[in-house]
């Protein structure tokens, strides 16, 4: 798929997924007709559909691409119809005089793209007259004869051009329900004929969004000891070192923990390349900083302003897990004023300021996104948070007014025990909590639902998500086992 995508978002569909709905399609047409009675009108002879079946079932397909780029392609059904038509008299129906029997194969089924579907439309095949056999080999009637041949040279090629004349759509926002692939997608035969690419300038189904209540349970952890470094120190100096409450990576296994996931590929899938895994897994620079305000009213009171700021997102594939990484920094900046109270006015007696330092540098979280298959055969692109760095901060000593009552010392610890590690550690170490939960809930899209390839009528199913992973790019794909496969 690389080689045809590049850069550029495709998918693709195995040829044994086309040829079940090709199958799935055609015998439906003609369990119409099964049986059917047919009685030309004054005719003394009838004429009904008493066979029509596949040599397999599960036929094998193939797929060509004679012209690559040209958008046209073609499935091969790599199997054998045999058609019986009964001739019976008319007033005794169950007095079969004759039956013709017929062969229908080398089925050649053009597959174009058109508005989200795949189409299989014009096909190509033969059909031969293999038997004319008279229940009494003596029976020489006129009738009889040209009741024959009119069914095996005229009644039963067109009967059979109708049902593969009707077309096979196979409704790619079904299969992909996340993904809308445009008006211009081309058509490849991937994988030595096995598959069916499709390469397109895609984009999200808005119609499709995740939901963002679904996101990780992930847990705090509690924030660091506050040091005070104050002795001896002025405006503007660092008077300590404190933090936030921290969330708690979850320590996810991706071999182990998201459900089947064997190395390869499965009856359909999705190539993502570096371009199409940020589109997935959009993190919205502009709804990602988080503004929070809390003060206090007592005798010595205060006001901090907090500001949380992503920074741009990276992205790289986790090659051993076989999953998306997305990295970003984490800039935190407090400020705090420290007020008195005099019963009529509130007077300003110090401030503050806390942020990440170079002793302590902007911390990284890293997300991680894994294909896992559900017990509905949905592939799903789940989230964790792989690991994020202690929301350490650095106290820098602001603007002391009385310093003769209070000192550079109190205001150290006021601002990192009571604002900092105590009422702020916990509300803002929640918010980020809550802001990356919101991240990872927003980018599980459901990418590929398994239940219109799956079209056997087994109960015992097994559903994976086959990977095959690289540098700059993943494969998410979905797979199926059962009593026939």
């Amino acid at each position: 798929m690389a080689y045809y995508a590049d850069d550029r978002f495709a998918a693709y569909l195995e040829n044994e997924a086309l040829g079940e709905v090709l199958q799935a399609s055609m015998n439906q047409q003609a369990q119409t007709l099964l049986n059917k009675r047919i009685v030309p009108k004054d005719s003394i002879l009838g004429a009904r559909l008493s066979t029509f079946e596949w040599a397999n079932q599960n036929a094998s397909t193939a797929i060509s691409d004679p012209n690559p780029g040209s958008n046209k392609i073609a499935v091969f059904l790599d199997t054998t119809a045999t058609i019986a038509v009964e001739v019976f008299q008319a007033d005794a129906p169950a007095n079969v005089l004759s039956t013709i029997r017929f062969s229908l194969s080398e089925i050649r089924i053009p597959i174009a793209y058109q508005n989200n579907k795949i189409l299989l439309s014009q096909p190509e095949y033969s059909i031969k007259v293999d038997e004319f056999k008279r229940a009494n080999p003596g029976n020489n009637d006129i009738e009889l004869a040209r009741m024959e041949g009119v069914i095996g040279y005229s009644v039963v090629p067109k009967a059979i051009a109708n049902i593969l004349s009707q077309p096979v759509a196979y409704d790619l926002s079904i299969l992909f329900p996340s993904i809308h692939f445009g008006s211009n997608a081309k058509l490849f035969a991937v994988n030595k004929g096995k598959a069916v690419g499709i390469v397109t300038e895609f984009r999200m189904n808005e119609g499709h969004l995740p939901c963002l209540c679904d996101g990780p349970d992930i847990g705090l952890k509690p924030p660091p000891v506050f040091q005070d470094d104050s002795q001896g120190k002025g405006e503007g100096d660092t008077i300590g070192a404190g933090g936030l409450s921290t969330p708690i990576p979850e320590r996810k296994d991706p071999h182990k923990d998201f459900g089947l996931r064997p190395n390869g590929s499965g009856v359909a899938g999705l190539y993502i390349s570096r371009k199409t895994a940020s589109a997935i897994t959009r993190i919205d620079r502009a709804a990602k900083d988080i503004n929070l305000s809390v003060s206090d009213n007592g005798f010595i009171g205060f006001t901090a302003d907090a500001t949380v700021s992503f920074g741009e997102a990276s992205l790289s594939f986790d090659t051993a897990g076989g999953g998306i990484f997305v990295d970003q920094d984490i800039a935190v900046t407090v400020k705090v004023a420290v007020t008195q109270d005099l019963c009529f006015a509130r007077i300003p007696i110090g401030g503050g300021l806390a942020f990440c330092s170079p002793l302590h540098p902007n911390p990284n979280v890293r997300l991680g996104f894994y294909p896992a298959v559900d017990q509905q055969g949905t592939v799903k692109l789940r989230g964790t948070l792989v690991s994020i760095d202690d929301l350490n901060l650095t106290l820098v000593a602001g603007t002391i007014y009385d310093l003769m009552d209070f000192g550079i010392g109190f205001l150290a610890e006021f601002i990192g025990k009571n604002v900092l590690n105590n009422i702020l550690a916990d509300k803002l170490g929640s918010a980020i909590r809550n802001k990356l939960k919101e991240q990872i809930s927003s980018s599980q899209w459901d990418l590929v639902d398994g239940v219109p390839v799956v079209v056997r009528n087994d109960v015992r199913r097994i559903f994976s998500a086959p990977y095959d992973v690289g540098p700059n790019s993943l494969l998410i794909s979905f797979d199926y086992r059962n009593a026939d496969r």
